[in-house]
């Protein structure tokens, strides 16, 4: 766990911060929920995040672990309401506040547990426990690109400025992991693992 070397990044949470406030399309699973979490707790301390969320993730022994079918409650920058798709929970923390409306009904694969509701959606953010399996679902990349490649493209190369540009210690703050292309925009989106 990186709680505190991600807490005393203050360049990073304040690019992520920014790009978010400024309409960033941001998809965000388990870590990254984390991350744009008020703040993740963990052996005892609080680790301010960036506070987008407002929530805070609590560190336990527990494991939740699981594949889950995900119907979704609400449109988002990844999936359209109503959509079914397929995903997995792996992860040992818990969200000390809900959501009011969650992104997504949750139904365990193997065992008959009452439905779950899981994740959070603001106006350009899907942030959610899930690992969505994108492979079964390409709807899903292909619904994120075409809303960021929907951005001008000074606004894009804008946006990509803060989060590609961004130094520390002389490297790349987050490595372009996805790149989606159209009209040659081009969009980052950083990787979070829990």
């Amino acid at each position: 766990m990186f709680a505190a070397e991600l807490s005393e990044n203050q360049a990073a949470i304040a690019s992520v911060r920014a790009a978010i406030a400024s309409g960033m399309p941001t998809y965000a699973e388990c870590g990254g929920l984390m991350y744009l979490a008020e703040a993740i707790e963990f052996d005892g301390a609080i680790w301010p995040m960036v506070g987008t969320l407002p929530t805070k993730a609590v560190m336990s022994a527990r494991l939740t672990l699981g594949y889950r079918k995900a119907t979704a409650l609400q449109d988002t920058v990844a999936i359209a309401a109503g959509q079914q798709v397929w995903g997995h929970e792996f992860h040992r923390s818990r969200l000390s506040l809900e959501p009011n409306r969650a992104i997504y009904q949750l139904e365990s694969y193997l065992c008959a547990q009452p439905p779950q509701f899981d994740g959070w959606q603001t106006r350009s953010i899907h942030a959610s426990y899930v690992h969505l399996h994108w492979g079964a679902s390409p709807e899903i990349p292909i619904r994120f690109c075409r809303l960021v490649s929907s951005l001008d493209a000074i606004e894009t190369a804008d946006l990509l400025a803060r989060w590609a540009n961004r130094n520390l210690n002389g490297e790349r703050l987050f490595p372009l992991l996805k790149t989606c292309s159209r009209s040659n925009r081009y969009v980052s989106q950083p990787r979070f693992d829990s």
